[in-house]
């Protein structure tokens, strides 16, 4: 019996070992990730005016699928931490950079909830 709970509480640390390691695999990861897809959101964006109304569609689809691919990051980089680390003197350079993504990433998304809040027609 005594071999059994030895063997459990090894599996619980082990298990706790691979969740810490994914965490700072993300960590490490989420930055770059974060930026490219507001990159991409950035670039959708910035399209001009279409008045093809399928061009327009795929447009603002993509715009969306972008600020979810965002809003998922965002909640992987709470999981792993990022944004409840604060900086210390020898990673402020990494840290703001991140902080910076996190903020520019969530002033997108809500740029878009104001968007969404404002359907004015122009008819």
């Amino acid at each position: 019996m005594v071999n059994r709970l030895t063997a459990k509480q090894a599996k619980r640390r082990n298990s706790s070992n691979n969740q810490q390691q994914l965490r700072q695999e993300l960590a490490n990861k989420l930055p770059n990730m974060l930026s490219v897809a507001i990159t991409s959101y950035e670039h959708i964006t910035i399209s001009p005016q279409i008045d093809d109304v399928k061009r327009f569609n795929a447009l603002h689809t993509a715009a969306k699928s972008a600020l979810s691919h965002i809003e998922s990051l965002l909640k992987l980089a709470k999981w792993a931490g990022l944004e409840e680390e604060q900086p210390k003197e020898a990673e402020n350079n990494k840290n703001n950079e991140i902080a910076e993504i996190i903020k520019a990433a969530k002033y997108a998304m809500s740029e878009n909830n104001s968007g969404n809040n404002s359907n004015s027609k122009d008819d």
